[in-house]
């Protein structure tokens, strides 16, 4: 569990037949979300914002997403490297939520993007 202040990094890994299946549920039928010639395949944005709510889901099992806010700010490719890193803001007790902020850095460590989101969750933030 990350104290006030504290960060927590992780490798994101990015699976094709995933997005695939994710895209097809949502109605993206967007060429840029899917293999086509040499073309590099973009990321979507829902399924990055997606995958770090599977993060969040593991250090924080059993939490409620209260908000949830993203911002674009490179695009995120697929066979690239990208690591997420998770970092407790703060804690409102009274009411068990967790404010915390999230990046998705490439190799070069840019932000590509930037998720702010509030969690309840009892057990970890009263």
């Amino acid at each position: 569990m990350l104290q006030i202040g504290e960060t927590y990094e992780a490798d994101l890994l990015i699976n094709y037949d995933k997005q695939v299946i994710f895209c097809d549920i949502i109605g993206d039928l967007n060429e840029l979300h899917r293999k086509h010639g040499d073309a590099r395949v973009l990321i979507n944005g829902m399924y990055s914002v997606c995958l770090v709510g599977g993060i969040l889901s593991k250090l924080y099992p059993e939490s409620i997403n209260i908000q949830r806010s993203a911002k674009f700010i490179r695009p995120i490719y697929l066979d690239e490297s990208y690591k997420i890193v998770v970092k407790l803001c703060d804690i409102i007790e009274n009411i068990g939520v967790g404010i915390i902020k999230v990046q998705i850095k490439d190799a070069k460590n840019r932000t590509c993007i930037t998720v702010d989101t509030q969690i309840k969750n009892n057990e970890y933030f009263f």
